[in-house]
């Protein structure tokens, strides 16, 4: 959609998408609209509003690009901060109803951020450069892109962090109030992973400036980090070890969050970042829809409520494990010295040189 419209307005249509669905369903008793209006409308609004600004901080920023990237993905990490807490207590003061009518017009402000995107005027290019940028944006559909290592693995780990990213916001709260914790307990576990979050999102940043080994490593330490606060989850026993668990999961999704946009750039440049990174969040939100029906459903088969977080565990190792691998081979390949055939074109142009006649002075 980025090629037939500006970042702004797309962003601002996101945000009104956004709103009608929140707006509609709080005058609703219906259980389809339910679906529609709190499933696919903030779905795709969100995904619009999303989208665009990654774009535009990506197409504004070359040298300083990941601290630019971390600083706009802070945001996501300031709301974990502060809505589960807000929305706590609207619940109580307004109900349903009025807190849905809230958040209906806090989503509104898409559409004023969408109004202050502007265009950046790009220095005019000589004619054969702008056939080289068209033949780029050609190749952007090309199949092989899409049949790529790289691709394939980056598309299979979003896979997995998006089914492991779903499941404490899923099940969290549950555990922690099927062990005597209030609701405002359970709620603070959400801030906790808002507020480490914000700091994985913009300290990544930071430390792994422009450097693309750095980022590669953060990325796939982050996946782990992940992977092994799901264990925390599973066998908490105190409020201490939720804490814990949280602070982990937090910082490593906020690390994973900032890095993932500019990995794509590193990996596919610039030119190639709107289907990779649209390519990437299609199978993000796959993830997301498939965790809660597929983990709950197993989760009773086998009698164990604690299954989802060893699933989300297993999920985000499996998908470090199969990017470091495509890395690891990438590298091997590039090492390994690849031997030429001569063709008989070869064996011609050699015994044909004589024609040449002497280089020019």
């Amino acid at each position: 959609m980025t090629k037939f419209t500006t970042c702004g307005v797309l962003s601002s249509a996101g945000g009104v998408m956004t709103f009608a669905g929140f707006m509609t369903v709080a005058f609703s008793r219906s259980l389809p609209v339910y679906l529609v209006c709190l499933g696919l409308c903030p779905g795709l609004g969100l995904g619009m509003m999303v989208i665009s600004s990654t774009f535009a901080v990506t197409s504004c920023f070359e040298k300083r690009r990941g601290l630019a990237m971390a600083l706009s993905m802070a945001g996501g990490g300031l709301g974990f901060i502060v809505f589960p807490v807000l929305f706590a207590a609207l619940l109580e003061v307004y109900g349903t109803r009025g807190t849905l009518l809230l958040c209906s017009s806090l989503y509104l402000n898409g559409i004023v951020c969408g109004a202050v995107y502007r265009q950046i005027q790009k220095p005019s290019v000589r004619n054969e450069d702008q056939m080289i940028m068209m033949e780029i944006k050609k190749a952007v559909w090309d199949k092989a892109f899409f049949r790529s290592p790289h691709s394939i693995s980056l598309t299979l780990t979003h896979l997995m962090f998006g089914l492991s990213d779903t499941v404490p916001f899923l099940f969290l709260h549950l555990k922690a109030i099927r062990m005597g914790f209030s609701l405002e307990l359970s709620a603070m576990l959400i801030s906790a992973i808002g507020f480490t979050s914000l700091v994985g999102r913009v300290g990544i940043g930071i430390l792994t400036g422009s450097s693309r080994r750095r980022r590669f490593v953060s990325f796939i330490t982050a996946s782990i980090v992940c992977s092994a606060s799901m264990a925390f989850y599973a066998f908490a026993n105190s409020y201490l070890v939720f804490i814990i668990g949280s602070c982990l999961f937090g910082i490593s999704t906020g690390c994973l969050y900032s890095l993932l946009p500019v990995m794509l750039i590193d990996l596919f440049r610039i030119e190639m970042f709107v289907p990779s990174f649209g390519v990437s969040n299609f199978s993000f939100g796959i993830g997301s829809l498939a965790a809660g029906p597929l983990t709950s459903v197993v989760s009773d088969l086998v009698q164990n409520a604690d299954f989802p977080f060893y699933t989300a565990g297993v999920a985000m190792f499996l998908g470090a494990a199969v990017l470091l691998f495509t890395k690891v081979r990438h590298s091997l390949s590039i090492q390994k010295p690849v031997m030429k055939k001569p063709s008989s074109d070869d064996v011609y142009a050699l015994s044909n040189t004589s024609s040449i006649g002497a280089p020019a002075a």
